[in-house]
């Protein structure tokens, strides 16, 4: 009879259907069961063999990316570099230019203001002399010439120092003449190439407000004036074109 570890008290007929343990083992290694095992572990080691090469591909993939990404980033930042490096080296250039063409303008008023006060110095000395050997008629003569010149240069001196205040550029026409955009009074000016003249030439009627640039084509003789003016309380920057 097969013994098992359970009771058997009232339905013992049903411990009849029972193998013994040693006939099921003799039938273990042949089973289908032992068949399916195997199967399962077989597409269970190809499934992670799978997904080991899925994710090994996959850190490739994104090393790749990233070495990539990085790439790309060096190649922007270079190419922002050479951008702002030639944007800098343009505005420099700017400068640089801008900067000795008002040290060229400012050496030619200098200049001009240099030969009316040699032409002053020049006065004082003939005066001193005709004091003292002139006749009377040539006294009276050269004064008038003296009167008349210092009168001009005194003039000259009241128009720059008035109609010049917060000067913000200056620019030369082809013939020597000097125009000064002058912020302070809301005009331009021209300056004679001799220095003894001095004009207004645009104002405040003429729309000209806050200038803050002047140039002229030296070819054309067409002057550009950059300046502010308002509509409905707003204001902002534009240009005027004059023919001189």
């Amino acid at each position: 009879m097969p013994i098992h570890a359970c009771q058997c008290i009232t339905e013992h007929q049903k411990c009849q259907d029972f193998k013994p343990l040693s006939d099921i083992l003799k039938q273990v290694k042949s089973s289908a069961s032992v068949q399916l095992f195997v199967k399962d572990l077989k597409d269970v080691k190809e499934n992670l063999d799978t997904a080991i090469k899925y994710m090994k591909t996959r850190i490739s993939t994104i090393n790749n990316h990233k070495t990539t990404a990085v790439e790309k980033i060096r190649y922007m930042r270079k190419l922002i570099n050479d951008y702002f490096n030639k944007l800098e080296q343009d505005i420099l250039n700017d400068l640089e230019s801008k900067h000795s063409k008002l040290k060229l303008d400012m050496a030619t008023i200098l200049q001009q203001m240099d030969q009316q006060a040699s032409q002053i110095n020049q006065m004082q000395s003939q005066f001193t002399i005709m004091t003292q050997y002139a006749i009377e008629l040539q006294m009276y003569i050269g004064l008038r010439e003296i009167e008349k010149t210092t009168s001009q240069t005194a003039k000259y001196i009241e128009d720059v120092d008035q109609d010049i205040k917060r000067p913000v550029e200056i620019t030369l026409d082809k013939n020597g003449f000097v125009y000064i955009a002058s912020d302070g009074n809301n005009n331009g000016l021209v300056v004679s190439p001799d220095g003894k003249t001095c004009k207004t030439i645009l104002s405040e009627a003429d729309g000209i407000k806050s200038p803050c640039g002047i140039n002229i084509s030296k070819d054309t003789g067409m002057m550009i004036v950059s300046s502010e003016i308002s509509e409905d309380r707003t204001f902002y920057k534009t240009a005027f074109v004059y023919k001189i």
